[in-house]
């Protein structure tokens, strides 16, 4: 088991464990950049996050894989959810 050494890694990691896509360090890079980036209104403005390490166009394929893994599962109850 690792050991992360500031929350905001611990955090991290937290939240890509959570989801199951392809581009899980660009999803938490967006999660990183919407928390800093509070007024950004569109994803070129989302790009200007210093924790946003990508070119602005990877918004919409992270959000497409999002979309999918949406699709593959059902909450049964708030907290859990399984796979269909």
């Amino acid at each position: 088991m690792k050991i992360y050494t500031t929350k905001a890694e611990q955090f991290c990691h937290d939240i890509s464990s959570l989801i199951d896509i392809n581009r899980t360090k660009a999803f938490v890079g967006i999660v990183m950049a919407l928390g800093s980036e509070v007024t950004a209104s569109n994803p070129t403005n989302l790009s200007l996050s210093p924790f946003f390490q990508y070119h602005y166009s990877i918004t919409s394929k992270v959000m497409k894989e999002i979309d999918k893994f949406i699709k593959r599962i059902k909450v049964v109850e708030i907290g859990r959810a399984v796979k269909i």
